[in-house]
């Protein structure tokens, strides 16, 4: 997936890669905090970087209520459910799903390049953000 996100721009996958483990450990369901308007998925990215930089559909409200949902099936012991909610929120959260989330992470990192002139640039400002950087 990593290859696929990558082809065409100008970062390696091994950088992207590095960033995927560095945020979630690999983990697509990952939400930094208990509330999804946080960093959230794969990359961890913000909900208002994903809508409003990314283009990323993410319906807050219904992330949320899944979020709920999903940790109740989890309490329960009940994981076909958990990952039938996890796929529903995947459709309307896409930091949720990988290959969505990978795609937003390199225009991200493609946008703070042309905008700082550098990759080691870029993947600082992942962490911080562009305005915080300059």
């Amino acid at each position: 997936m990593i290859e696929d996100a990558v082809a065409g721009s100008e970062f390696d996958a091994d950088l992207v890669e590095a960033i995927v483990f560095l945020e979630s450990g690999g983990r697509p369901e990952v939400i930094a905090g208990d509330d999804p308007i946080a960093a959230s998925g794969v990359t961890q990215i913000l909900a208002e970087t994903a809508q409003n930089f990314l283009g990323m559909k993410v319906d807050l409200d219904a992330s949320r209520s899944l979020t709920v949902r999903i940790e109740g099936a989890l309490r329960r012991g009940n994981l076909e459910l958990a990952d039938r909610l996890r796929a529903e929120r995947r459709a309307v959260d896409h930091r949720f799903a990988p290959r969505r989330a990978l795609a937003g992470t390199v225009r991200y990192l493609t946008a703070a390049h042309q905008r700082l002139g550098s990759t080691d640039l870029a993947v600082v400002s992942y962490h911080m953000g562009i305005g915080n950087l300059t």
